[in-house]
């Protein structure tokens, strides 16, 4: 399966309810809105029920004022026996400046409920094609081994952008 066949992106205006005490996005609804788009990104590689086991990572890259359109950019970044990492790139846009800038990266997992059991393989998923995407997908063998540093990961990402 094509990567891009995983892919789901989602913009988002920044109300008055969403932001903190800074005037910001308020983090928290960052990582609902992550965690809601992975789920469809989930819906759109199977219909075998999966459910998030866990945030593995989220780098807090820059703030979101209020002016600014957040748009979050998701899709499947490796597949295990059990298990998938869905990763999403968070990023801003600023209709004064009119510039588009990282403002963080996620990495999940998420696994087949315990009550679902599958006797095939779940199919892979390949072909990315841009520099990012390649950084994203040729570093899962390391980030499953726990042979990974997420600081590093994101300085390497914040290059290509």
């Amino acid at each position: 399966m094509n990567y891009k066949d995983t892919l789901v992106e989602g913009n988002y205006n920044i109300y008055p309810s969403y932001l903190n005490r800074h005037n910001t996005l308020f983090g928290g609804q960052i990582l609902y809105w992550i965690d809601e788009i992975m789920g469809l990104v989930v819906r759109k590689y199977t219909s075998i029920p999966f459910v998030t086991a866990s945030i593995d990572n989220y780098q807090f890259i820059d703030s979101v004022p209020k002016e600014d359109m957040l748009t979050l950019k998701s899709y499947v970044s490796g597949v295990g026996n059990r298990s998938m990492e869905i990763f999403v790139e968070a990023s801003a846009f600023n209709h004064t400046t009119r510039q588009t800038r990282l403002i963080g990266i996620c990495f999940a997992t998420f696994s087949i409920r315990k009550d679902v059991e599958i006797n095939y393989k779940l199919e892979k998923v390949d072909s990315y094609d841009t520099a990012l995407t390649k950084l994203v997908s040729n570093s899962y063998n390391y980030r499953k081994l726990g042979e990974f540093s997420y600081r590093n990961f994101t300085k390497e990402y914040k290059k290509l952008f």
